[in-house]
């Protein structure tokens, strides 16, 4: 299973691709706060470094993931069960041959010997099989030799042969195709949950890798962003000491700008370790052995934030059907319903008598010289044939009963658990609607802020270059710009998340992410 190509995602999940806002994230690389692009630094190139694309990161969790590949045996241990749960309607034949001696001291007086020897040779073939009726059947033939040294026996060596089919049918208890398949079935609901589960673990284990991706990428616009706020404090530090040194500032002034820089600097210390801490969440998320085995490997996210546009999206009523159709939690439970319904059946079936009807016929030859074929054998003159009922009851049928009140109970709380979660499901569809709508609306307004923002920039660059702020005024103008567009990058990750939960919530995630 391997997720198409990075057009299938991104153009399919969400928007097209703004080539203009290209991403090349780093811990060293600068900021364009008009673009949000980051320029590559001479040292992108080191041995240690890993250039990454989400879809890359897709595909090195399903290529390296352990648990992934170990779920999906599930599936196919779940499909050799049904098949074993099959071996009772396979026909069993079985062969036996014996032979038997036997020297006893004779105890009748027209044996003609004091000394008795028997030989008692058998062969015998019989067939028996299971029908999905419940029918029992049973063919067998077998061949004896007999052989005595006494006077007594009329024909000395004796053969006889014997053709005989016995069948047995339940009346009521496991009468019936369904009754007799319920392990089957039940087998392979079992392998259709197996493979949702794998499906299910599948998805949430992309999700987990989609969000510690853009959780990377944002610990590392984070400590670009501090860099710039260190370096602000840094020249009002530095500021406020030529003012004080010139005696036009006042100790507490300087003291508070040494405390500013000094905030700036922890902070600046704590998104280092942000990154930290997410890149090996991420690599320990890939399993790949050539990111894990290197401790001071680094990986650099490289796939754009897709560029805001309104999204179309449909009604609740419309998400939920999809949902119904789609979802894989629904599917599961619509599989226990179905374990749960053979269950009630065989409960149910368990509560009558048991009633089988018995019938066997047999043809037996008898004859001195044994002739080849079976046509002595059938049209011999000893038939033989019995029929019968067996009837069978529980005196004491409390437990039976309660066997059957549980199944019909246990069937209702799995009807009342598929409601609940379709109810559930709702909620989800509507929660992401509206996280997807609050976005989008703040992303606007942070647009429109934008705007104003960099005119404000303009504006004070315009002033510097006629000597009426100063530098410092600009790099306050310019930090405040840089904060709008770090805020923005924030807003489009949570968007394009919040979409991803949409395309969860209904479903269609995985469909949609690796066409299936």
């Amino acid at each position: 299973m391997r997720i198409h190509t990075l057009s299938l995602i991104l153009l399919i999940t969400w928007l097209p691709l703004c080539s203009q806002e290209m991403l090349e994230l780093s811990l060293k690389k600068k900021v364009d706060p008009e673009k949000a692009e980051y320029q590559e630094s001479s040292e992108e190139s080191a041995n240690n470094k890993v250039h990454l694309s989400i879809e890359q990161c897709l595909n090195q969790l399903l290529d390296n993931s352990l648990m992934i590949k170990a779920n999906k045996l599930s599936p196919k241990i779940k499909e050799q069960d049904a098949k074993s749960s099959l071996n009772k309607f396979k026909s069993v034949g079985s062969i036996s041959a014996i032979h038997e001696e036997t020297n006893l001291p004779s105890d009748f007086i027209f044996d003609g010997t004091t000394k008795v020897k028997r030989k008692n040779s058998t062969l015998a073939f019989q067939i028996d099989k299971t029908w999905e009726s419940g029918t029992e059947t049973s063919l067998s033939w077998g061949r004896n030799r007999n052989e005595s040294n006494t006077t007594f026996n009329k024909i000395n060596p004796a053969y006889g042969d014997e053709f005989a089919l016995e069948i047995s049918h339940p009346l009521f208890q496991g009468s019936g195709k369904r009754i007799q398949r319920a392990d089957y079935e039940q087998a392979k609901n079992l392998q259709a949950m197996a493979d949702l589960d794998y499906l299910m673990d599948m998805e949430a284990r992309l999700l987990q890798v989609y969000y510690d991706y853009w959780q990377l990428a944002l610990s590392i616009w984070e400590n670009r962003l501090n860099q710039e706020r260190l370096e602000l404090a840094q020249e009002e530090s530095s500021l406020q000491q030529s003012l004080f040194d010139q005696q036009r500032s006042t100790e507490l002034q300087l003291d508070i700008s040494h405390q500013k820089e000094a905030y700036a600097r922890r902070n600046m210390e704590l998104s280092e370790a942000n990154i930290r801490k997410a890149l090996w969440t991420l690599k320990s998320q890939l399993l790949s052995e050539d990111i894990l085995n290197e401790a001071e490997l680094e990986i650099i996210p490289v796939s754009p934030i897709m560029p805001f546009e309104s999204l179309h999206l449909g009604s609740l009523k419309e998400c939920q059907k999809i949902a119904i159709n789609h979802r894989l939690e629904l599917k599961q439970k619509s599989l226990f319903i179905a374990n749960s319904e053979v269950k009630l059946l065989v409960a149910k079936d368990i509560q009558r008598p048991s009633v089988d009807l018995i019938g066997r016929g047999a043809f037996t030859a008898l004859e001195k010289k044994y002739l080849k074929g079976f046509g002595k054998v059938i049209g011999a003159d000893y038939p033989s044939w019995q029929i019968g009922v067996n009837v069978s009851f529980f005196l004491d049928r409390q437990t039976r009963k309660s066997q059957l009140q549980s199944a019909i109970l246990s069937h209702q709380q799995i009807g009342y658990q598929k409601e609940a979660l379709l109810i559930e499901i709702t909620k989800d569809i509507a929660i992401a609607q509206e996280s997807l709508l609050q976005i989008g609306s703040r992303l606007k307004e942070l647009d429109s802020r934008i705007q104003i923002v960099s005119k404000n920039l303009q504006s004070v660059q315009a002033s510097l270059k006629q000597g009426r702020l100063t530098p410092l005024d600009e790099l306050k103008a310019q930090l405040e710009l840089s904060e709008n567009h770090w805020l923005r990058q924030q807003l489009l990750v949570s968007y394009h998340l919040s979409h991803a939960q949409y395309l969860a919530s209904q479903g269609i995630l995985l469909k949609t992410w690796l066409g299936e």
